[in-house]
């Protein structure tokens, strides 16, 4: 593999960095705010469920921060996020301030899914030019933001059972019960913010791309 080829790629935040070191030392700390700002915009569209975890625009937004900020600065942001939503600042979805008995293990997932989907984005997933190039990228879009979901509920599904469950947190309480709880309700939303990202995403490169990357 070649120097170049293994080089991590421009995200959408690098199209607009600037050059100067000083200047993009604060460029970074911003972004990584502005992916705060998001992640919580998305959190408060949210519908409650009898397992208490609620179906909220969430997940959307921790793809975007990755997908646009990239690895490092993308899972300091969630990072962040969840931080301030532990602490009782009131970021979380519903309102919800402290520690959210059923959903930690979903807010846990933010993290990596965030680092994952960056550094896909920053092998250039996200991207395509013109035609076939174009189709590749909603492609492989998709398949970025398929698997930073799956982190997701990977990790909210194993706490949701192991630690929710056992001690009476949960709205459920039979194993038997558990997927209906946790992931069969949230897949059509799943399924639509990862459309959205196939659209979003590659849409943008294509206004930007002439301009880097």
């Amino acid at each position: 593999m070649s120097q170049t080829a293994a080089m991590p790629l421009p995200t959408l935040a690098d199209v607009v960095r600037p050059a100067r070191a000083a200047d993009s030392r604060v460029f970074d700390v911003m972004a990584i705010v502005a992916g705060i700002a998001l992640v919580s915009a998305c959190a408060q569209v949210a519908v409650p469920m009898p397992s208490g975890v609620p179906i909220t625009g969430q997940t959307f937004g921790v793809l975007l921060v990755g997908a646009a900020l990239g690895a490092k600065r993308g899972a300091m942001a969630l990072a962040g996020y969840v931080a301030l939503g532990l602490a009782g600042v009131p970021v979380l979805a519903m309102g919800h301030a402290g520690f959210p008995p059923a959903t930690f293990g979903y807010l846990l997932g933010f993290v990596p899914a965030a680092f994952v989907v960056g550094l896909l984005a920053q092998r250039g997933w996200d991207r395509g030019r013109g035609g076939m190039g174009t189709l590749l990228a909603v492609a492989r879009t998709a398949l970025a933001m398929t698997i930073g979901t799956l982190i997701i509920f990977a990790l909210g599904i194993a706490w949701y059972a192991t630690v929710a469950m056992p001690l009476g947190w949960a709205g459920v309480t039979e194993m038997s019960g558990l997927l209906g709880a946790t992931l069969w309700p949230y897949l059509p939303g799943a399924v639509v913010k990862i459309a959205l990202a196939m659209v979003l995403l590659p849409g943008v490169w294509k206004v930007v791309g002439p301009r880097k990357g």
